[in-house]
């Protein structure tokens, strides 16, 4: 970490207090750009919402990409309030509600993702209901396995999409289906892919599967969305995604299948939330209390896995470190010690890092641990034990604004 950053930091906490995640939106913008610049141009980027759905953060993250992905009403509803579009967003997920899908529908968004049969009729009942026709792409779970993803999404038995063998179903039944148009497909193999090589595979599969289902059933799709996936390295020995490949290797691709797809009437989405916020946010907690236990030294912190689960690996196999410095030693203090880093919380669980080597600490220190722009407060335990949430702050060059505040005692009399 620079100085510059080292130094913006630790003025966020003295403004803020910890605990604190601070998001640099510089950085945001320029994965984005960075991401438009090696996709083919036919293909828009969407933000995926659940990485993180910060109101503030959609509001800014709106004007760089192409949309949203949505998951549910409340990031519908967050979408829409933040200025989005309803023609940019589209609404993914197993199992929406009625409720949800009545939402959906009534908001005009661009399309639902059908992941089942039943899920299909009953968008076209509520459609019928409300006198439309709704946008409707059938997530489509291929029979070919990803090998290199982080978590599968398809390929294997899974809750997400319809069987690749079974689409047939619903292609073959379009004209039944008189309130929906069923004009696309969702793939989404997996996520955190590191591999360039494997994300082209997988971009090839998908329009394979997509001319299949034209030539099959005698349709013409204008909607295919690639998923998403694209991986940062946030542990020891992983490499950064080799984007020059991948943009060589996805140019190859849209012109081989050009001459089957007439790009300039299909709409191509690629998803996209890990690779772009996730290296923009900084977590920040404070030692309170450094302590030996049997040789074994722990830094307790204000904040823990309550409010950072990812970081403390939970919803993983194998726990690995995030990257994790001492904020106010990094290239101060040269001596090294091997800590274990500790929450607040009642359970031997809370290990925010283990065995990790830092500059030699003491109480009131700073721990930051980097890459924790996705899946960090929002994908946490923020009831357990009902400690105060952290503050959220965006910054960017010398201006930066809160965008939620430091939760207060008085909010968990209301859940």
């Amino acid at each position: 970490m620079d100085k510059k950053t080292t130094t913006r930091l630790l003025y966020l906490v003295e403004k803020y207090d910890t605990p604190l995640y601070a998001y640099n939106f510089e950085k945001v913008k320029k994965q984005i750009s960075t991401l438009k610049q090696i996709l083919p141009t036919e293909i828009d980027v969407f933000y995926s919402m659940k990485a993180n759905p910060n109101f503030k953060l959609i509001s800014e993250i709106k004007n760089n990409v192409n949309g949203i992905e949505v998951a549910s009403d409340g990031e519908l509803y967050c979408a829409l309030k933040a200025g989005v579009c309803s023609e940019q967003i589209i609404f993914v997920g197993p199992g929406k509600t009625q409720e949800e899908l009545a939402y959906a529908i009534d908001s005009n968004i661009l399309s639902i993702i059908v992941e089942s049969q039943r899920e299909l009729e009953i968008i076209n009942e509520i459609s019928k209901k409300q006198g439309k026709v709704t946008n409707v792409a059938v997530r489509v779970n291929p029979a070919k396995e990803s090998h290199g993803a982080r978590i599968k999404m398809g390929g294997v038995s899974k809750q997400f999409g319809i069987d690749e063998e079974c689409v047939g179903e619903i292609f073959s039944k379009t004209k039944k289906y008189t309130n929906t148009c069923i004009n696309g497909i969702h793939v989404y193999m997996g996520t955190q892919i590191l591999d360039a090589n494997l994300l082209a595979d997988n971009f090839s599969n998908i329009l394979d599967i997509a001319k299949e289902i034209e030539k099959e059933y005698s349709v013409k799709l204008s909607f295919i969305d690639f998923g998403g996936g694209l991986g940062i390295p946030y542990f020891n020995g992983e490499q950064p995604l080799d984007l020059e490949i991948l943009r060589k290797k996805l140019v190859e691709i849209i012109n081989v299948n050009s001459q089957h797809f007439d790009f300039t009437q299909i709409k191509m989405i690629l998803e996209s939330g890990r690779f772009i916020i996730a290296e923009s946010g900084y977590f920040l907690t404070k030692i309170l209390y450094k302590k030996k236990s049997r040789n074994k030294t722990y830094l307790i912190t204000d904040g823990g896995s309550n409010v950072h689960s990812s970081a403390a690996g939970i919803g993983r196999f194998v726990r690995h470190n995030f990257p994790i410095n001492i904020l106010n030693r990094s290239g101060v203090n040269k001596d090294i010690e091997k800590v274990d880093i500790v929450g607040p919380l009642c359970t031997p669980t809370d290990v925010l890092g283990q065995n990790v080597e830092l500059p030699v600490s003491e109480e009131g220190d700073i721990v930051v641990i980097l890459n924790s722009g996705a899946y960090g407060l929002s994908a946490s335990l923020i009831n357990f034990l009902s400690h105060s949430k952290p503050a959220e702050v965006l910054f960017e060059e010398d201006n930066d604004f809160l965008i939620r505040s430091r939760g207060k005692r008085e909010d968990f009399l209301i859940r």
